[in-house]
C-alpha cells in the first residue's frame, strides 16, 4: 500500500511497482486507514506529511491496533531536515526514504523489510 496526498507521486510509484507487487493507492491517512482495515497490506510506504492526518499520527494509529500492529512500515518523506528526521526515526518504522526516491533504492528497501519479516 503507498499512501500519499500527492497524486504524481502515487502514479509514479504505482507504475514503478505494479509489476513486482499488488499495488493499493490511498491519497491520506482516513483512507489508509479504511483500507488496511478491508485488505491487510503486506507493507505499507507512507508519506511523513500529509494534511488532515500526519503520516505519524496513521503511524501512531496503526501501532497500537492489535489487527495492524505487525504491518510493516517505510516513511516517504521529501524532508531532509535533522529535527524531522529525528522525529521520524523516534517513532521506529522500519525504514524511511526520501523523496524522490530512486528505484533501485527503493526496490531494496521494501524487498529488505519483507525478507525481515519472514
Amino acid at each position: 500500500m503507498v499512501v500519499d496526498d500527492n497524486a504524481l507521486l502515487l502514479r509514479n510509484m504505482h507504475v514503478l511497482l505494479k509489476d513486482q507487487y499488488n499495488v493499493i493507492l490511498v491519497k491520506n491517512g482516513m483512507e489508509a486507514i479504511n483500507k488496511v482495515m478491508e485488505k491487510k497490506p503486506d507493507l505499507i510506504l507512507l508519506d511523513y506529511e500529509m494534511p488532515d492526518m500526519s503520516g505519524a499520527e496513521v503511524y501512531r494509529f496503526f501501532r497500537a491496533d492489535e489487527k495492524t500492529k505487525d504491518i510493516p512500515i517505510v516513511f516517504l518523506t521529501s524532508v531532509a531536515d535533522a529535527q524531522v528526521v529525528s522525529e521520524l526515526l523516534s517513532l521506529k518504522p522500519e525504514a524511511y526514504l526520501l523523496k524522490p526516491t530512486e528505484k533501485g533504492k527503493l526496490f531494496s528497501t521494501i524487498e529488505d523489510v519483507l525478507q525481515r519479516r519472514k
